[in-house]
């Protein structure tokens, strides 16, 4: 039989398995406890016990599409949340915990109330995005087109951008026929990066010719006041033998009378017509469809869909501001003189009693009013998508140009009180910049002034001949000197 010590040593090492097993038990439990109370389970270690640790957690979302009108990260969602975990003693935790919690909190709503301010004054400033400047300017007749123009003008200068610049004195590239090598003036490296003058737009022929990220834009003026400034303009009352006190009235209420017969004669064969569908021809319109509903129709969808931004004159402001959004753009670089250029005055310009004849004028240049009214609403639409803050940028526009104009006029009199620069402070829309006399210069240049400069600033092709030089026709100085363009443009005129 076993012997008494093994029964023993059996009982005993059963007992002290048991003991064993409820004190590990025990122990397991106080620890937890213990751990619990510390803060180990909320991912503190135990020997960080006493101390405080911030951290910074940021959520960021894709970069917004630069495409669109916003100029910087307006469509990043950047949240910063500040949360603060004090570890110590149980004791210390409670007493402190309220506390704690209501300073995180706080600083959690400060931070967020200032990310929320820098994005506000920060929506639409450029630098994030890069200015767009392969640019097709479709300049339509008599629309405050030249405005729009000495604007490129100028920005393609500063940027030290390659034009496609009219080989004769005019501003004319080939129209009113369609362009061809022989109208423009070759560059060094067969490249150009804008086009401002009269063409008559054709994609295909411009696609052949500009890179492919290239924008595409126009102005339109409505057709009644856009005829009044051509009929001027063009002396078409002496080319029509319209005699009457009243041309302009007497050609709208029975055009056919008068168009027909200039149409057909032998010293007016032109591809256009000065009165019907004037703007709709520059944008490439054939105007043997001239009549028909459903070709207008077409054809302004057709230009909707190719031409990427359409400034309306009557709504110059907006529309600056817009096409500012659209190219990422300075405020800046969209200044213009409030003079408007080739500014004449004609007795047709604010007669009132054409307004009865509209309609007149509506059956007669059908295509011109569907371009209007469809790009004139089609502005008004962008603009809504804008927001509550597009609004403030044009009021501050305005008042820029307003500023501006008053120092440029004063800086121009010889005021000797003007004896420094004009800063424009930083907005939420663009970056401060100063003027000058120089800037006012720029400012108040005429086209042919900046043709003159560009000419001579254009970077001819190595070995051109001297033919080709030859056919580069400069028109003269209008409101600059010739030593004015050496001492601002660094030109030998």
């Amino acid at each position: 039989m076993p012997a008494p010590s093994a029964r023993w040593s059996l009982r005993t090492c059963v007992a002290l398995f048991l003991a064993l097993s409820c004190l590990s038990c025990g122990m397991l439990l106080y620890r937890t406890s213990v751990l619990r109370e510390t803060g180990v389970e909320n991912g503190v270690k135990p020997q960080e016990a006493g101390k405080t640790s911030t951290f910074l957690m940021i959520q960021t979302k894709n970069r917004p599409d630069y495409s669109s009108h916003s100029a910087v990260d307006g469509g990043n969602s950047v949240q910063e949340t500040l949360l603060t975990r004090h570890v110590g003693s149980s004791a210390q935790n409670r007493s402190s915990t309220g506390q704690i919690t209501t300073r995180a909190k706080h600083l959690e709503h400060n931070l967020q109330q200032r990310l929320t301010s820098q994005h506000k004054n920060s929506i639409h400033l450029p630098g994030r995005c890069s200015p767009l400047t392969n640019i097709v300017f479709i300049k339509v007749h008599k629309a405050g087109s030249t405005t729009i123009t000495c604007i490129l003008q100028r920005f393609g200068f500063e940027h030290n951008l390659t034009f496609m610049l009219p080989r004769n004195h005019k501003s004319d590239l080939g129209w009113p026929n369609l362009l061809k090598v022989e109208d423009y003036i070759p560059s060094a490296d067969g490249m150009f990066n804008l086009v401002v003058d009269h063409t008559v737009y054709n994609r295909p022929l411009m696609e052949g010719l500009m890179p492919d990220n290239t924008v595409y834009v126009t102005v339109l003026r409505h057709p009644l006041a856009q005829i009044k400034s051509v009929f001027n303009w063009y002396k078409v009352k002496s080319e029509y033998g319209i005699r009457q006190p009243d041309p302009l009235g007497t050609f709208l209420k029975d055009p056919d009378r008068y168009e027909v017969p200039y149409v057909i004669s032998r010293h007016h064969r032109q591809p256009h017509s000065f009165t019907k569908n004037f703007m709709a021809f520059d944008l490439g319109f054939p105007l043997g469809l001239s009549g028909r509903k459903k070709s207008a129709k077409n054809f302004v969808r057709k230009i909707d869909r190719e031409v990427d931004f359409v400034l309306i004159l009557e709504h110059l402001n907006e529309s600056l501001v817009m096409l500012r959004r659209r190219l990422c753009w300075t405020t800046k670089d969209i200044m213009y003189d409030l003079t408007p250029r080739n500014l004449k005055s004609y007795p047709e310009k604010f007669a009132s009693s054409l307004k009865s004849l509209e309609q007149s004028h509506r059956n007669w240049s059908n295509v011109d009013y569907e371009l209007y009214e469809h790009f004139n609403r089609s502005l008004w639409e962008r603009i809504t998508k804008q927001g509550p803050d597009f609004a403030e940028e044009v009021h501050n526009f305005r008042q820029i140009v307003s500023a501006v104009a008053a120092y440029c006029d004063a800086a121009g009199s010889g005021d000797g009180a003007v004896g420094h620069e004009l800063l424009v402070e930083r907005s939420k829309w663009s970056e401060a910049f100063t003027v000058d006399h120089a800037f006012c210069t720029k400012l108040q240049m005429q086209w042919q002034d900046w043709y003159h400069v560009l000419k001579k600033a254009h970077r001819l092709p190595p070995g051109v001949s001297n033919e080709t030089r030859d056919t580069i026709g400069y028109p003269g100085l209008l409101t600059i000197t010739k030593q004015q363009v050496e001492q601002i443009f660094g030109i030998k005129p």
